[in-house]
């Protein structure tokens, strides 16, 4: 006897099917929201799905139950035998639905202020929908923050903080969801600031590792909000926390801080817009 699926069944199929994952090939592509771009700095990723060079990443399941691949902060879907960043990805029409999870209302806020930052870029962090089948579910942690890269599944996308209060850190934590990795992994980064290797512990030392998979949307951005700070005080981090954790090269201008600032920049803006381009809805 054949059974007619439901309505909502039907539903889901469609989704499942909008959200499937392509491989793309080359690297001069109008990228579609079902198609499977690379993960980002302040600019998209390069074609090389692998993290080669890191060496603090980490092979786990998240939350849910899922396989990831965890490197510092960020989250990134594990498919396969191989590190395949299934993150990184625009989300449909620039629209990240958030959920929380047992947080109060005085936190609430504090997320909607760190989405507002993000809200010159056209990217906007509605309440959770009935019918929102992807979504970024905030959660309260004791440890860490842990922020899923970009849109990569169906599903809730993990979103676990700890730096309440921190505006600028939260802010920081949203843009890994837009799909933003760290500044300071470019493979240019060299060309504008030098790394205090010598203050670092062997912890901090694996937050600076290089990334080739990063190409650049915009100009090195030493003031970014997905930029790491200049003097850092977690002793897992540094030896010394009165000691800078990198150096400008002479001749780099900063217009305001160097290291991450209190809100995202002009370039972290023009950026994201950039790489989302024309999938922002109105």
């Amino acid at each position: 006897m054949l059974v007619r699926p439901s309505l909502e069944l039907w539903r889901i199929i469609r989704i499942k099917a909008q959200f499937q994952v392509v491989i793309v090939a080359g690297t001069r592509h109008k990228y579609s929201v079902c198609e499977r771009v690379p993960a980002m700095s302040a600019s998209i990723s390069g074609e090389d799905p692998h993290f080669e060079g890191l060496s603090n990443q980490v092979v786990t399941k998240d939350r849910f139950g899922r396989p990831v691949v965890e490197i510092d902060d960020m989250l990134f879907h594990y498919k396969g035998s191989k590190m395949a960043a299934t993150g990184g990805r625009q989300w449909p029409k620039g629209r990240i639905p958030i959920s929380f999870d047992g947080i109060s209302e005085d936190r609430q806020a504090q997320i909607r202020r760190a989405a507002d930052l993000w809200a010159p870029a056209g990217i906007k962090f509605p309440d959770k929908a009935a019918n929102d089948y992807a979504y970024l579910q905030i959660i309260a942690s004791k440890e860490r923050n842990l922020t899923t890269v970009g849109f990569g599944m169906v599903g809730p996308h993990t979103c676990e903080l700890v730096s309440w209060g921190d505006i600028p850190t939260l802010a920081h934590e949203l843009g890994h969801a837009i799909g933003l990795e760290h500044e300071q992994s470019r493979s240019d980064r060299n060309n504008y600031i030098v790394v205090n290797i010598e203050n670092l512990t062997k912890f901090g030392n694996d937050q600076f590792a290089k990334s080739s998979r990063i190409v650049h949307q915009t100009e090195y951005d030493v003031s970014s909000i997905m930029h790491y700070k200049q003097f850092v005080s977690d002793k897992r981090f540094v030896i010394d926390p009165e000691e800078p954790v990198f150096y400008l090269k002479e001749g780099v201008v900063v217009t305001g801080r160097a290291g991450m600032g209190s809100a995202p920049t002009k370039l972290d803006l023009e950026g994201v817009a950039k790489f989302y381009g024309g999938h922002l809805g109105s």
